[in-house]
């Protein structure tokens, strides 16, 4: 029970930094994604208008754009921390005398810091990458849904002139 404790206590410090990398880079997609929700919410008594939809496929590409480059700013920040944390880890393997099994614990045991660092990158990476995954299908359904109500417009106005 005690470890279970553990686990919890530093999974939820854990969590708090994930969460303040993920909202650093993808707090705006996610209020606009509520956003959408609210209108979505509503589609059973006030349909999407064209103009809301071509609004939603604007705005969402366009926050996917800023996203995306800040994606990479993090996946430089998680490269940078594996990279802290293999050094520490080489410096203090090659300095320690004894076993390989004994050094690879001892390093290992110093480095805890600099891999708890690069999980936080790493798991802020994977969450802000399905955040646009999850947009972009979003996106790809607004345009399909406009793309149906320009064709329809077409058939209704062609349906007009016979």
């Amino acid at each position: 029970m005690k470890m279970q404790t553990e686990v919890e206590k530093q999974s939820q410090i854990i969590d708090e930094l994930v969460t303040i990398e993920v909202n650093k880079v993808a707090s705006e997609l996610d209020t606009y994604i509520h956003y959408v929700k609210t209108i979505l919410d509503q589609y059973e008594t006030q349909p999407i208008s064209d103009r809301e939809l071509e609004d939603v496929t604007l705005s969402v590409a366009t926050l996917l754009y800023f996203v995306s480059a800040e994606l990479e700013r993090v996946g430089i920040r998680e490269d940078i921390a594996d990279s802290v944390k293999q050094n520490k880890y080489d410096d203090i393997f090659n300095r320690i005398e004894g076993t390989v099994a004994a050094k690879t614990s001892q390093a290992r045991s110093e480095t805890q810091q600099e891999q708890i660092v690069e999980a936080i990158y790493s798991r802020a990476y994977k969450i802000i990458k399905s955040k646009i995954a999850n947009a972009e299908r979003i996106n790809d359904s607004c345009r399909k849904v406009l793309t149906g109500r320009i064709q329809q417009m077409v058939l209704s106005m062609k349906d007009g002139r016979k």
